[in-house]
Order: C-alpha cells, then structure tokens, then sequence
C-alpha cells in the first residue's frame, strides 16, 4: 500500500511538473514554427546568409539631380565585407563565426591589394550606397567560392528561380537567385572564372564582369587575385548598365557623364556555338537569335561569322603549342579526332586552369596551415578541390609557359576586338545540369563550361550575360554573352542594353517558328497516314478533285502551293526571313509534287540569312535526297558546313557542283577561299 502511494505521488508531481512546462514548451515551438515560417517568407528562396539594412547615402536637395541609385536595393555576396557584419566566405553562418575566423580571411588571405581596415566596407559597396542604393542583405556562395555549380554542402543550396531541380550556378548563387527571386533589384558578387556570368545564365538574369582591375577588389576575399573581379547582376539592361557605370566611376578611365557608345561591329563566334549541346537547341537557336538582333541593330554590312579557335591558332600557336602537347600526353587516345579549332580552346582552357590553381593554392595555403578549425569546418566536395589545388604541381617552367599563352592570347583578342567591335558567343555551351547529380557528370558539365567563360578570364576581357528566355521544351533558360576590349566596358554596357530587346524579339519568334515547324511535321505525319488509308480504299470513294490518276498534287493543291511560294519568294526579297520560313514550310506541308525540292532549297536559303546553319544543311539534304544534281542546294548546304566547321564536307559539295556545272564561279572561289584559309589536311580534300 506504502508503495503504491508513492508511486501516486511521484506520478502526480510529474504530471503538475509536465502541466506546468507545457504551455512554455508550446509556446516555445509555435515561435520556432512562426520564425521558420517568417524566414521562408523573407527568403522563399534560401539564398541569404543574414539581412540587414544598410542605409544609404541621403540625396541631394532640389535642384541637384538625385543619385543614380536611390530607392534601389542590393544584396553583397558573403565574401565581400560589409562593416559591422562578418564575412563567411561561404563556410559559415554569422552565428557560427568567431571574431578569430573572421581575422583569419584577412590576416591569411588579405595580400595584393585585398586587404581591409578594420571597420570599414569593401569599396564597391561603399560606392553603392553613395551612389543611393540600400543593402538589404548578404547572399550564400559555393564555399571558398571555388566552385560554378552553386551548391553548397552545409550551408544549403539557393533554389533556382527559373526551375527548382536545376542548379543555380555559382559561385555567386546567392547573388544571382536574389536578382532572379525579386528578392532585390540588383546584387553584387565576384568572378574569377565564370561566378557571375554563369549563375546569370542559369538564372536567366543580366549579369556583368568587367576588365580585370576596373573595379576595385579592396575588401574582397581573395581566390585568384591576377583573375578576381568584382561582378553585378541585373533583371533588366537599364540597371545593369546603371550599377556598372556607377562602380566604373570610381576609375579615373571611365567618365560618369560619357555618352552612350555605339558597337561598330559584331563578331559571331559560329565555332563556340557549334560545341554547343545539344547544338540544335543551345547552339543553332542561340546562334540565329544573336545573328537576327545584331543585323537588326547595326544591318548585315557589320555582322561577321568568325572562328575564335582558328584565330587562336594564327595568331598564338606558338604559345598555345604546349598546352596542345599537354594535352595529348594526358588524353587515353591522343585527343584522336578532335579538330584543331577544339585543340586550341582547350589549350587555352587547361592554362587558364592552371594558373587559377596555382593561384588558388598560393592564397589558401597560409589559411589551411594557420586556421584548422576553418579548414575542418569545410563540406567534403570544397575540401576534395582545395586538396587537389594544393597537390597540384607547378613548376617554374609550367608557370612561365602559362603567363606567356595568358598575354599572347590577351593581347590577340584584345586587338582584335579594338575599335568599337564586340564578340557573341554561347554564355554557357550546355544548358544547367539538375541538382545533386553524381560527381562524374558534374565534373564534364564543369570541364564543358569552362572551355566557354575562361576566354574573358584568360583574356582580362570584360564579359556579360544576356537571358533571351526559356528553351522550347520550357525547362532550361538560354543566354548569350557579349566579351569587348580591355576597358571597354562600357562600350559592352550600352551594347547590351540596345541588343537585349532585340534578342527577345527575335527569340520570341524562333520559338513561334519553331512551334509552327512542329505542326506542320504533325500534319504531314497526318496526312501521310490519312494518304495511306486512302489508297487501300476503292478507287470509285475517291474524289477526282483530291489527286490526279498519277498521284500527284490536284491542280487546286498545286496552285496552292504555287501561291505560297510566290509569297515566301516575295518575303525573302523584302528581308522578311521569318515570314518566308513559315510560308515555305506551309508549302512544304503538301509533302508532294514536283515543287519540294526547290521549296526545300529555299527555305535553307531563309535560314542561312538568319544564321540558322543546321536547319539549312538539314533542308539542302532533304531537297538533295529527291534532286541530287539541285546546284542551288550543293552551294546552299556548303555554305551551311562551313558556318558548322564541316570544311572537308562543305569541300565535297562545291566540288560536285564543279562536277554538275564546270564553270560555276561561286564555287570554285568558295574552295579557294577554304583551302587557302586552312592548310592542316583536315580541311583540305
């Protein structure tokens, strides 16, 4: 009895005790949940490591103009210093962060110009606030910032705002999904190799690296320091080129009050956008697009289709000639069947990764050896790259050979782009990879990339970011990029932001050509089955109107088709090459009678006009496959190759039109032309 009692008593008291801490505990977790909640809301996204309210500089009273940013807000990358709030770098959270770790990016990392005094903010987002614009908050990043994929291990990963299964790109991630989310009207991060231009595109936002030194880096963790710039995005081209010009202000080279600058010419990189994949989406759709709004803008006299690899390899073989050997002695089959143009770019692309390494591991270095608790404190995949850059052996002579290929391939491309000329090129050459994909495919994605954005980097050219849209199929956003001269900057700016409406027209309507394409390929599918029921039916159900006793076009068919390739002739006359594309493929849908082949051929030729290279050798076949001895169609579908870098190809064609019509001038000034261009055996029959 004695113990039961007990046993009540001790229940009792347990149970007034859990009476009495239950509605604290409650309260407790409904704060909790409500702060959760109060948190998505603010940061739907994930993209921010901690908000704040920087205030800016007050504007000036009337009559003075207001300042250029007011009522603008901004988020700062969390490897750029803010007064008064700690810098992660991507590792930790501001709660996690000892004043010791924060000394140590500093005290460890703040050599070349990277340093800060204590208490003060970096110089671009000093700048920003005089110039009226309010910080809002600072963003997540890949740690360290040595990544472009945007994921990071334990700080989580920003959601993409185009589409939640994709990456966001990185190492800006944070900055871009900000922009992208309307979390902010404009953000700031950094680049090295590609962490502003690639977020941006995978974010289908603006963004921008300038010329290597235009503006200051003071305050900046460092990575590369001789490759680091300081990178902005943007949703629109007006504020992109408002935040630019406002950092540039800070460089004697660049006046505020400078008028608008007008590109004198634009180059199409047709050999980047043919690595594209897949081509015929991210390559020939990109390609078309950026060719149709440069036209648009400056009229075909001052458009140019350029080969940037067979540049390379005239103007810095030498230089580049090594890096080839490199890379043959490390490939399992000696690069067998890669082109020379692919050896080039990839020559460029193993120095340029080089010396990022190099100079990746000299600037982590003092920080891994002095900061234990910092290192420890690093995901597997960030620690697994910074392993690999510290093992990295670099030799004197390695160096050297980097440094010499880095300042021919500058000084080439910056010449050649001197004088008011810009070069188009893929922002990225594969579309954004899914999230948490295995590291095998992550490591091609990032191999694929690089070869595209290490050409600004290598270069110290400046580089942006143009979004045009979703791709057909609505999953994965597309963008261009524009790269100028040193210290053209703002050259590429304005540039930017008078091609940026045209490319959205121009998309807008390759993906409407592109929908009326699949229709009529269904309604020929359609038709040929209808066609095939048809002719098992007895001869007496069929309407004499519907075909002619040899089964070709009835004449009210035919003079339907007449009609429309009358109207398609008349809209390519008049320079309206996207009317005359879908008229020709309204013909084409009869999918008979004696008029395809031309019409095929036709269509080819609109296409070329608008730099659709694969449409229009895809049409030459079709109409060669019905008339091989078409001469218009062998010079059209060689013309196409050698846009596509199908020189032995493109050679095979203007030789059988040499076959059918001995005296064709056109053609044999197109094999003089490619021979004499080319003197390697690939490109010569």
């Amino acid at each position: 009895a004695l113990v039961a009692v007990a046993a009540a008593l001790v229940a009792a008291v347990l149970a007034a005790r859990r009476g009495r801490r239950s509605p604290k505990g409650e309260e407790s977790r409904t704060k909790q949940a409500k702060r959760r909640r109060n948190r998505r809301k603010l940061d739907p996204k994930d993209c921010l490591v901690q908000r704040f309210d920087l205030r800016p500089s007050p504007c000036p009273d009337a009559p003075k103009k207001p300042l250029p940013l007011a009522g603008r807000t901004f988020v700062v990358k969390d490897n750029i210093k803010v007064a008064g709030f700690k810098t992660g770098n991507g590792v930790f959270t501001p709660t996690e962060m000892t004043e010791r770790m924060e000394t140590s990016w500093w005290k460890h990392l703040g050599r070349g110009g990277h340093g800060v005094v204590d208490g003060k903010s970096a110089d671009c987002v000093q700048k920003l606030l005089d110039l009226g614009a309010r910080g809002v908050g600072k963003a997540k990043l890949d740690q360290l910032a040595i990544s472009i994929e945007g994921e990071n291990d334990l700080l989580g990963t920003p959601v993409n705002p185009v589409s939640s299964s994709l990456i966001p790109g990185g190492s800006s991630s944070g900055s871009a999904v900000a922009v992208g989310s309307g979390l902010c009207d404009f953000a700031i991060g950094t680049d090295t190799c590609g962490s502003t231009r690639i977020p941006a595109a995978c974010c289908g936002v603006f963004g921008m690296r300038p010329t290597i030194s235009a503006v200051s880096t003071r305050g900046v963790v460092p990575l590369a320091p001789t490759f680091d710039t300081v990178g902005w995005f943007a949703r629109d081209p007006a504020l992109l080129r408002a935040v630019g010009k406002g950092l540039l202000s800070s460089n004697p080279k660049y006046l505020d009050d400078e008028p608008p600058q007008r590109v004198k010419k634009v180059l199409i990189a047709d050999d980047l956008f043919a690595f594209c994949e897949p081509n015929e989406e991210l390559g020939a759709t990109t390609r078309m697009v950026a060719s149709v709004a440069a036209r648009k803008m400056l009229g075909s006299a001052h458009v140019a289709h350029v080969k940037v690899g067979n540049f390379l390899n005239k103007q810095c073989g030498p230089e580049l000639r090594p890096w080839k050997q490199k890379l043959i002695a490390a490939s399992a089959d000696g690069m067998r069947g890669a082109t020379s143009v692919e050896e080039a770019l990839d020559a460029v692309a193993l120095a340029g990764r080089f010396l990022v390494i190099h100079e990746m591991a000299e600037t982590y270095r003092p920080w891994c050896k002095n900061v234990k608790d910092g290192r420890d404190a690093l995901g597997p995949t960030c620690r697994e790259r910074l392993d690999r850059a510290m093992e990295t052996l670099c030799t004197e002579e390695d160096v050297e050979m980097a440094i010499k290929a880095r300042v021919s391939v500058g000084e080439a491309l910056n010449d050649a782009l001197s004088k008011g000329k810009v070069l188009v090129l893929p922002a990225m050459p594969v579309a954004p990879i899914k999230k948490d994909l295995p590291k095998d495919e992550v490591d091609q994605w990032r191999t694929k990339v690089f070869r595209a954005v290490v050409l600004a980097s290598f270069a110290g050219l400046p580089q942006a970011t143009i979004p045009m849209g979703m791709s057909a199929d609505k999953k994965v956003p597309l963008s261009v990029s524009i790269i100028g001269s040193r210290g053209s900057d703002a050259l590429v700016l304005d540039a930017v932001h008078a091609i940026a409406p045209l490319i959205t027209e121009a998309f807008e309507a390759a993906m409407h050509s592109r929908k009326s394409e699949r229709r009529s390929k269904k309604a020929r599918r359609k038709k040929k089955t209808e066609n095939g029921t048809n002719a098992k039916m007895s001869s007496q159900q069929n309407s004499p109107s519907e075909t002619n006793s040899n089964g070709s076009l009835s004449p009210e068919d035919e003079a339907a088709v007449t009609r429309l390739k009358d109207k398609g002739n008349d809209a390519f006359r008049a320079g309206r090459f996207y009317e005359a594309v879908q008229l020709y493929s309204r013909a084409i849908e009869f999918n008979e009678g004696q008029y395809m082949p031309v019409l095929y051929s036709n269509r080819a030729m609109a296409y070329l006009k608008l730099g659709n290279f694969v449409m229009a050798e895809r049409d030459c076949s079709s109409g060669l496959a019905m008339d091989p001895m078409n001469v218009k169609a062998l010079l059209r579908r060689g013309t196409a190759r050698a846009y596509l870098s199908q020189f032995e190809n493109a050679l095979g064609d203007f030789e059988r039109v040499l076959d059918v019509e001995p005296g064709n001038i056109q053609a044999a000034q197109e094999i003089n032309r490619i021979k004499m261009a080319f003197s390697t055996p690939e490109y010569v029959a």
